[in-house]
């Protein structure tokens, strides 16, 4: 399920998905809500705040590089970071 909204842009791409996919009628209520949450989760975005999952990424790959029984490359390909990413984290992690 948690997918469903993932790959979804907008909360009404994930309603239509819901109602017409798998047949889950969404009252009124919860329609607004959806949206509400929708348009949060883009403002942060726009802000440039990382998200939960992003968040829980970048502190594996911490986690990971203090370890220091990975290659960068390695710890990208785990967490689905670039191998930038995890390179500006352990920059930033050493400083």
């Amino acid at each position: 399920m948690t997918k469903l909204f993932i790959d979804k842009d907008k909360a009404d791409d994930a309603i239509k998905e819901l109602e017409d996919g798998f047949g889950i009628e969404i009252p009124c209520i919860v329609r607004e809500e959806m949206k509400t949450m929708c348009n949060l989760s883009e403002a942060f975005f726009e802000r440039g705040e990382l998200s939960g999952v992003e968040k829980n990424k970048n502190d594996t790959a911490l986690r990971m590089i203090v370890a220091g029984k990975l290659s960068y490359e390695e710890i990208a390909s785990y967490t689905d970071l670039t191998l930038e990413e995890v390179q500006d984290l352990a920059t930033k992690q050493s400083a």
